[in-house]
């Protein structure tokens, strides 16, 4: 027997995690973004973390979450900001998709599975 993907759908939207500054600006060139549409890479002097979003080469959404505690967030506190940001993920993405009222166990498993995500990137070993 061969197990199948578990996923059920194709999103119709593209995520990426930078920790660098540098590593967002190659995003942004690979995407084709604009430098006037660049926003920074952090929002703001305190923040550390933000979600961008842009329009992709292939007119895909194109999400970008951004993280740089400086050293200064423990793992729970890390865990707990990806999870905000997986949260504005979501929301993003249920506004595309034209999702008005999705159930709270399909909103849960989402964002459940998008801070699973950008956390297995942030502490896979490098």
């Amino acid at each position: 027997m061969t197990w199948c993907n578990r996923t059920l759908i194709k999103l119709p939207f593209h995520l990426g995690f930078s920790t660098s500054e540098a590593d967002y600006h190659r995003k942004l060139r690979y995407l084709k973004v604009p430098k006037e549409d660049w926003n920074d890479f952090l929002c703001s002097k305190t923040a550390d973390a933000t979600t961008h979003f842009f329009w992709g080469k292939d007119d895909n959404l194109c999400i970008i979450v951004t993280f740089s505690s400086r050293g200064k967030l423990s793992k729970e506190q890390t865990a707990a900001l990806i999870t905000h940001e997986a949260v504005h993920v979501w929301q993003r993405v249920m506004k595309n998709m034209g999702e008005d009222n999705p159930s709270t166990e399909f909103m849960a498993y989402g964002i459940q599975q998008i801070t699973q995500t950008l956390l297995e990137i942030l502490w896979k070993p490098k």
